[in-house]
């Protein structure tokens, strides 16, 4: 088990790791893995199974069990167990899909040492009332780490937001390209 406290990763205030804890469980053949963040932005909670191997190349396989986001957007929690496979060359997230009733989020990705990438994510009813100023009882407790833009006050928005995301691409090393 190991506990880290005070990561900073940027000069925002807010945007930092209180703590992150990891504990891992068996061998590198077969192992489980408990990790929890805890930050302004929010808490979170995976546990993940899995295996390094060795064939035909060095790299990790394993199943994301369950997981759980506590923030700003709502408490999201993995609907099922996903797959995925890391190595030095490749990484490969089927999909997954997080469910804060009534909305869903679901998405898959992959890329390649080459710089390939693609990815999907496909937002389903997310409530635009999320995106309304907050009530007059609250308006002078400011949110710690804001994560979505708020109407003006006297402003509402109501209805349902439906996404589909599609990227596909290669990434350069120059970013000046991108």
């Amino acid at each position: 088990q190991m506990t880290v406290e005070g990561i900073e990763y940027s000069d925002n205030a807010n945007q930092h790791i209180d703590t992150l804890n990891i504990t891992a469980n068996g061998l590198p053949a077969e192992h489980t893995l408990a990790l929890s963040v805890e930050s302004p932005m929010g808490e979170a909670q995976w546990t993940l199974s899995g295996a390094l191997l060795n064939d035909p190349a060095l790299h990790w396989e394993g199943l994301l069990q369950n997981g759980e986001i506590d923030s700003d957007l709502g408490i999201w929690s993995l609907t099922q167990a996903s797959t995925m496979r890391l190595s030095q060359d490749a990484v490969d997230l089927p999909q997954q899909c997080w469910q804060q009733l009534p909305s869903v989020l679901c998405f898959e990705g992959n890329w390649q040492a080459d710089g390939t990438v693609s990815a999907n994510l496909t937002l389903g009813d997310y409530p635009l009332s999320h995106f309304n100023a907050p009530s007059v009882e609250l308006q002078g407790q400011a949110r710690v780490a804001p994560l979505l833009p708020s109407l003006p006050v006297g402003s509402r928005a109501d209805g349902m937001l439906n996404a589909n995301i599609n990227v596909a691409g290669q990434i350069s090393s120059d970013l000046s390209t991108l």
